[in-house]
Order: structure tokens, then sequence, then C-alpha cells
């Protein structure tokens, strides 16, 4: 077996199709090209918004907060913030395949004294895909974040190059030159770049205790007993598989050796059911050896400093081509490569027509007008076995397709049917209008693209990095309905308002006949499910519609309660407020107060609410000034 059918089968296999995934649907070549115009203009919040990606910082309340220093030391910062390679490198899950980002993540981007830049990532994996730019005063919560304070050549325009070094600690890439042709290992003695190359192609072949000696770090990784319910062998991968050992060497050993040195430093992977590796100091020698369970208190060196960089894996395993890397990433790792211009692959689908096996003969189903098509029957046949189906009997196999797809049956799609409307999920998932319209352009009917919960592209609207007005007229331009309920009984309307609707969107649907006054199987109201920052637009229309302000869920939970509960904006609360909301509420199911939810949740950016609530007479939490946790 070769090295390159082994890096496959141990990273690849694994891991790689959610990252393969994400390449070529999450950061398309328009939004690359839109922020980049953006930033180089020296317009850094156009950047972010071309990259999907949203601000939550007010330089001059910085400047008030912190003082000109630090607000200054902010926005240069910012000026070189590169917010689609921050996307680009955004932790992702990677156990479905769909490669979205890893919920409720804090990545430290950058600190000023107290102060610090970072990015969090959407609290839910159904949340529309757009991380969040926000400052903190406070240390960001421990087990759930990154830093890549030290790693700036994830974002930061300045300091890209130095990707270069990181992976392989030299001048080129491992297993290629620097101008992107592969080479093989050549295993030159004093070369970083070939150490690199010889530890990685012994993990490959499952020799990880050896490649953690050859990197001058002996180990002891004892085969683990499994359990059961574990998964399989080949998703057990050995202790320590994943770390570019030569890499984080002297990383350890600089925090091992310095003041106030933790016991030791653990390495907790991303993948697979693999254990943590601790790092400890043996007399002055750096060894390796699988964590116990009895690591809470552990410093956890971030992955940044470590883990294999999956964009060298997926080119080593030819999944992907120096084209479709992010420009500044293809110009820090071949630095001698002339430019190929930014070009992902999507995979392409059979957005024309499929075959179909009908009445013993094969006949094709595709579109017309963004309508399900049968090709080889006419409209007077279509008719007809509209009207047999209608009396109970048996339909061919063509229609039987196309009623499917448009919802009237449940019959199983063909393979090629299901892997499009998969491709139309993904692309909305992540928020990819481009292509979601070129499926469109093809005349793919919209209808039959639905989730398992029956969402269709109406209740995603909101995900969408585009135009997403145009986008509405043309979906219910091609049938689709603005009040169609999906599993949980919510409307296009209340999905978008959960997703973050802007207010532009939310008026254009409102204006095609949205029902403001839906209610889900919940009982959970458009003002229940708000969550938009610019709610101040939005929620006088839903209260002037006679949405009320005080109609409970089914929890008992009036708007105003269910929206810290589901952390919706400030905005979003501030505008509820200001519309007549009473702050005096409490969850009937759990008799918590909204100063008590507030507390619960750590929510520290409604001050304006707990002010309210207390001018309102609800009593503070008990332990709300405990300083002991």
């Amino acid at each position: 077996m070769t090295d390159k059918t082994l890096a496959r089968r141990a990273f690849v296999d694994h891991n790689a199709t959610s990252w393969l995934t994400a390449r070529r649907f999450a950061v398309p070549a328009r939004m690359v090209a839109g922020a980049g115009e953006r930033r180089l203009a020296g317009d850094w919040r156009g950047a972010c918004a071309a990259a999907g990606v949203d601000v939550a910082i007010d330089l001059p309340d910085v400047a008030n907060r912190f003082g000109a220093e630090v607000a200054g030391r902010v926005e240069d910062d910012l000026r070189h913030l590169v917010p689609d390679l921050v996307r680009w490198h955004l932790p992702r899950r990677g156990r479905d395949g769909m490669g979205l980002l890893t919920p409720d993540r804090k990545i430290r981007l950058a600190a000023y004294g107290d102060v610090t830049l970072y990015v969090v990532t959407p609290a839910h994996i159904e949340r529309p895909q757009r991380p969040e730019l926000r400052l903190a005063p406070l240390p960001l919560a421990r087990g759930r974040q990154d830093d890549w304070i030290q790693g700036r050549y994830l974002w930061d325009a300045r300091e890209t190059h130095l990707l270069l070094h990181r992976v392989g600690g030299g001048d080129r890439t491992p297993f290629f030159d620097r101008d992107g042709r592969p080479r093989a290992a050549d295993g030159v003695d004093n070369d970083p770049v070939a150490l690199m190359e010889r530890v990685l192609t012994l993990q490959d072949a499952g020799e990880v205790e050896q490649a953690w000696a050859v990197a001058g770090v002996p180990a002891t990784f004892p085969e683990a007993k499994r359990r059961w319910g574990d998964p399989g062998a080949d998703d057990q991968f050995p202790e320590g598989f994943g770390a570019m050992v030569p890499a984080l060497v002297p990383v350890a050993r600089r925090l091992l050796n310095g003041p106030d040195a933790p016991d030791g430093i653990l390495l907790r992977p991303s993948f697979g059911w693999t254990s943590p590796v601790l790092l400890r100091l043996d007399d002055g020698e750096l060894r390796a050896s699988r964590a116990d369970r009895n690591t809470r208190d552990m410093l956890e060196l971030h992955r940044v400093h470590w883990q294999r960089f999956p964009d060298v894996e997926l080119l080593r395993t030819d999944r992907i081509t120096t084209a479709e890397l992010h420009p500044l990433v293809r110009a820090a790792l071949f630095p001698d490569e002339a430019d190929p211009g930014y070009q992902p692959r999507v995979p392409s689908v059979a957005a024309t027509a499929v075959p179909v096996r009908c009445r013993g003969q094969w006949h094709k189903v595709g579109w017309r007008d963004g309508r399900t098509y049968t090709h080889d029957h006419t409209e007077e046949e279509a008719q007809r076995e509209r009207v047999m189906r209608a009396l109970g009997g048996e339909v061919p196999g063509c229609f039987t397709v196309a009623e499917t797809w448009q919802g009237s049956t449940t019959a199983r799609l063909p393979r090629a049917l299901r892997e499009l409307r998969s491709h139309a999920l993904t692309a909305l998932a992540h928020g990819n209008a481009d292509e979601f319209t070129h499926l469109l352009d093809v005349g793919v009917d919209p209808v039959g693209v639905r989730d398992r919960w029956n969402r269709g592209p109406l209740h995603k609207l909101a995900k969408l990095h585009g135009d997403q007005e145009a986008l509405l007229k043309r979906l219910l331009a091609a049938g689709m309905d603005i009040n169609g309920r999906d599993g949980k009984e919510r409307t296009p309307l209340a999905a978008a308002l959960f997703d973050g609707a802007s207010a532009d969107l939310a008026r254009a649907m409102l204006d095609a006949g949205a029902d403001p006054l839906a209610v889900d199987i919940a009982s959970d109201s458009t003002l229940h499910l708000l969550r938009s920052t610019e709610a101040d637009r939005i929620v006088p229309w839903l209260v002037e519609a006679g949405v009320s302000l005080t109609d409970t869920d089914e929890y008992g939970r009036p708007p105003l309660l269910a929206q810290v509960l589901t952390s919706a904006p400030a905005a979003t609360l501030r505008a509820t407020l200001d519309a007549g909301a009473d702050p005096n509420c409490s969850d009937e199911y759990t008799e918590q107060t909204i100063l008590e939810m507030i507390d619960q949740y750590d929510r520290d950016d409604l001050d304006f609410l707990v002010a309210a609530a207390k001018a309102a007479g609800v009593a503070e939490p008990e332990y709300a000034d405990d300083d002991d946790d």
C-alpha cells in the first residue's frame, strides 16, 4: 500500500470530506473577490459583509471603554483582517460530511492587554453560517475556544506568508516543490521539511510511536481496549496520529520550561475517538503518552500549533488542486507558482435530466421553465395520469418521480435526484446563493429541494449570502408557497426571522403575503422567534399586524423571555421592550424571572433590560453576585 493510500485511509476518509465540502461551498469565488476588493479599498466592514462575517464592534465605543490606544490597535488589525480567510480556516464538524462550522466556538485573534478580539461561530449547527467578530474585556469561556493569537497567518494579511513555515518549518511545503509540483520525500539530513515528511509518512503507515521518536520525542501509546459501542477499528486512530511533531516541540519546550510552567501539556485531537496526548518533561527530556481521564486542569495546546494542516492533506491525496486553494493560502504554500486564479471546483450533479424506468423502457425526467418535466410524455398523457392517480390507479414511473419531487407522493427518488437534492441543500446550508442560483438557472424545480424537516429554499432564505429579495421573487414565481409549513409548523417568514432576517427581507416576505400571525407547533409566534439585529424596523410591523407581546408559547413564555432564551441579539430585545413588552414576566414552566434567565445564560449585553426589569419590580437573583463560582 502506498503512502498516499495510507494517508487517504487515515486522514481523508474520516475528516476531509467535510473540509472538502466547506472549501467548495462555504467560500465561493465571488465572496473572495468581493471581500478582497473591499479590504484593499480600506473598507474592513464592507469586507466582512462580503465574506458573510457579522461585526459586533463599535470603534468609538471601544475608545470610550478601553482608551484611544487600544481602539487604534484594534482598528489597525481590522484593516488587515481577511474575513474570507477566517471563514476558510474556521473549525468545522467532521462527522456528517457537510463541513458546517463547529457551533459555539470562540477563536481568539488578538489581545490588547485585557481586551480580546475574537470570532464566535453560530450557536447551533442549523443557524446561518455567519460567524461574528467581537471584542471582549473578559477571558473567554474555557473549553470552547481556539487561540490564533500566535497564528496570525490564518487571518492577518501582513502575515499570511508565514503559513509556509507553519506547515513544514522550512522554505517549501512538505511533499511539494515551491512551485506546487509534487515531490517524493527525500530524507535529507538536517532539513526541517524532510524531517516533517518522515514524521508524516511514518504516521500514515501506522508507525506513530516511531514517528514521534524520529522527531526527538519518545512516545508510549499502548493499544486502547475497545468498549462496547465504540466505532470500528478504521475510526480508531492511534494517539498522536495527527500531530506535526516537529512543529510542536519548540512550543511545548518553551511552555514547560517557562515561569509558572504546567505539569504537562494536553493535545486534544479534533477527529475520531482518539485519546488526548500528554506531553511532559522527564529529566529535561520531552516525552509523550496517552492522557488519563484527569485532564480537566491541564494546559491545552491549541491545535493551530500542532495539528495537520487540512489543505496540505487534501493536496497530497489529490482531492484538490492548487487552483482550489484560497489565493492567500496558495501564495503562501507555493510562492514560486504562477497564479492560476481561484477556481473552487463545485461537484457536478445531474441538473438536466435523469433516466427513469417507465413501463419497461428508459425515459427521462428533467426540468423545463423551473418545473418538473417528463420528456417522453405529452401534456395530455400527464393530465390523464393525474386523473388515474386521483382514482387510485397505478401511475407510470416518470409521473411518480415527478410527483415525488414536487411532494405529492413519497416514493423513493432515483439516486441522481437524491444527489441533486443533497447538493442544493448543501449550497443552501452554507449560504452559497451563487450555486443555488446556478441550479435555478439550469431549470431545476426548487419545490423539491426539501430537507428532513420539510424546509425548503423559502425557509432558508435568510441563510444565503446574496440578493435574498431577488431570490424570493424567483422562488415565488416558481410556485413555492409563501406560507408553506415545515415539520415544526413554521412558515418561511418565521424561519427567516429565527435566522436573523434583515428588515428588507422581512418586508419583502410580508408584502408577498406572508402571514405574520402564524404560530408553530410550540405556539411560538413570529415575535417569539425573532432574532434580527434590525428588529427596530421589524417589531413595529409585527405588532401593527396584531402579533401579541403577551401571548405565551407552550412553556408559558412571552416573546421577550423567549428571545433571552434563544440568545437573540440585544437589538431584538431592545426593540421588543420599546414596543411595550413587560419585563416583569416569568417562565410558567420553570418560574424563572427575566433577570434569572439573563444571569443563567450569562448575557452581559442586556444592561438596558436589567434596568427595566428592576424598575418594574423584578427581584434580583440571589446568586447574581456570588463570586465563588
